[in-house]
């Protein structure tokens, strides 16, 4: 595996005919960092952005940072509303937060983004099930720079509702779709408590990561209100 691969971006999209969107189109990294400058603005967003994780709720590897090294992964995780192999949460209308572990190197690299909305009881536990449902839609897609497998993970309920699953992404060569540089590995957990939903999704180069889907999103729900 090469740290190179982490300059790809993660399409994912309904199928294999999938293909990137047009340059002119803003990335998620600017469209989150556009939405902290409106959650300082924002009364609402102000008050979930007290909710989200701070360090002393993670493995002390973990330092809160400004931007994700793994963010062309995670913002096609959270793609715009309409693409079927993704969450829809609207970034402009969410809080969150992302931390990296602090390594010598690259390989032991990782992120964790959390992620909170709060669109309505309803809507957050659709959020729930559009994740559960994400593997049977969208097992495995193929797209110009990466083949993508989405599985189910067990996970015990946490508040309402709630789903885990786990991603593989295998980055495509640029000189050929048939060979492979990097293989990125995500696990992604989403529940619901009232008319809140809160995401966390662990992203690095290797299946497990220095902390745990589950801990970390029972500790992201016990701090909703």
């Amino acid at each position: 595996m090469l740290a190179s691969g982490l300059a790809a971006g993660l399409a994912v999209g309904p199928s294999a005919a999938v293909t990137a969107a047009p340059p002119a189109i803003p990335s998620q990294e600017e469209a989150w960092r556009a939405s902290t400058k409106e959650e300082a603005r924002t009364a609402g967003t102000k008050d979930l952005a007290t909710m989200l994780l701070t360090e002393k709720d993670l493995p002390a590897q973990y330092a809160r940072v400004e931007q994700d090294p793994f963010a062309s992964v995670r913002d096609d995780l959270f793609g715009r509303t309409g693409k079927a192999c993704t969450l829809p949460i609207d970034v402009r209308r969410s809080v969150h937060a992302v931390f990296r572990t602090e390594v010598r190197n690259t390989l032991d690299l990782e992120s964790l983004v959390e992620v909170i909305t709060e669109p309505g009881a309803d809507a957050a536990r659709a959020l729930v099930e559009r994740a559960r449902a994400l593997p049977g839609k969208c097992a495995k897609v193929e797209t110009p720079r990466h083949t993508i497998f989405v599985r189910p993970a067990v996970m015990d309920r946490i508040g309402d509702s709630s789903a885990a699953l786990r991603v593989t992404v295998w980055v495509k060569a640029a000189s050929s779709p048939t060979n492979y540089v990097d293989v990125v590995e995500a696990e992604l957990a989403v529940a619901a408590k009232r008319n809140r939903a809160v995401t966390v999704v662990l992203l690095g180069f290797y299946p497990t990561h220095a902390a745990t889907p589950a801990r970390v999103l029972r500790t992201a729900v016990a701090r909703l209100r």
